[in-house]
């Protein structure tokens, strides 16, 4: 992450003095837990000269990103410990280090703070869903919709797993809730922010990337990611590459894990609305959910493998 750029509209200073641009000043919380560290962090770079980063500020923020990583490898764990991953949730755990790495740092150019917590947020908001804690679920989504405003996919996610004819009232009760409290923080936060340059919703991105399926489709080199050749290859690179296994493996997966992939047009059509869609690093959700696909997968087919695998050996 050091070696990334900050972005001049919300740079690590802007963001902690609360100058930064909307909506980046808007993601707030990871500007409020780097102003509660900067002063010890800051004397700890004075007692310890030698240790990385240029000031205190930077130590907080890096440290926070750090901290969201492991967390996201130990959620993660136990989704695919959820999922029927068994013993092999362990090994394959550590599958989701692989495309966040891909998203956040080989094709990111910038850094934001707010995006690997958002990793985060969403693997444990998931796993509290999945187990039906519902007051940890409400605190985490709380804290993530203070991180950033994607934490409305969690509440899709919830829809996908458990609406049914049985249970819409309790549902609607939970969706209405979930509503309730991100349209209230994100009001709020507007308007502690109204003052701050930019806008709360980028719509310009929208101009972009219509202009930019338009010299795809006229055959106009758009060199954007030369490592990767240029062009379109970005697309086939994000999250690592793992989107591509998903067909293959979808016969593997339960169908609690099969019903969240009513999450993915949604988020691709809100996606390609505010976002700029070479913009890698902003399928943060998208990280957590194509891998945890694949992850399961391939335990299913290393299960079966073993299986038959050991019925192959002679009797002794």
């Amino acid at each position: 992450m050091v070696n990334l750029w900050e972005h001049i509209p919300a740079t690590f200073e802007k963001l902690t003095d609360f100058t930064a641009d909307k909506p980046f000043q808007n993601r707030v919380l990871p500007c409020l837990l780097a102003k509660a560290l900067e002063l010890p962090l800051d004397a700890a770079k004075e007692a310890f000269p030698w240790l990385p980063l240029g000031s205190g500020l930077d130590l907080a923020y890096m440290g926070l990103i750090g901290l969201s990583v492991f967390g996201l490898l130990f959620v993660f764990k136990e989704l695919l410990v959820h999922f029927g991953g068994g013993w092999l949730a362990y090994p394959l755990s550590f599958t989701i280090l692989y495309p966040t790495w891909v998203n956040h740092f080989w094709l990111n150019i910038l850094r934001y703070p707010s995006d690997v917590p958002s990793l985060f947020f969403f693997a444990l908001g998931l796993l509290l869903l999945l187990r039906r804690r519902w007051v940890a679920y409400y605190v985490v989504f709380v804290f993530a919709t203070l991180n950033r405003e994607t934490s409305c996919f969690l509440t899709v996610a919830m829809l996908c797993l458990f609406w049914t004819r049985d249970n819409r009232r309790e549902m609607l009760q939970h969706w209405v809730a979930q509503v309730l409290i991100w349209l209230s923080l994100k009001g709020i936060l507007s308007m502690v922010f109204l003052g701050n340059p930019g806008s709360v919703i980028e719509w310009h991105n929208l101009l972009s990337n219509f202009r930019l399926f338009e010299w795809f489709w006229e055959g106009t080199q758009v060199n954007m990611f030369g490592k990767l050749g240029g062009n379109a290859n970005w697309l086939f690179f994000s999250i690592g590459g793992l989107w591509l296994l998903v067909p293959f493996l979808w016969r593997g997966l339960p169908l609690q894990l099969r019903r969240l992939v009513w999450i993915i047009p949604l988020y691709a059509l809100g996606y390609f609305l505010v976002t700029f869609v070479q913009e890698v690093r902003a399928w943060n959700e998208m990280v957590v959910l194509i891998t945890l696909f694949v992850a399961v997968g391939l335990s299913d087919k290393l299960k079966l493998f073993m299986r038959g695998a050991s019925r192959r050996q002679p009797a002794e």
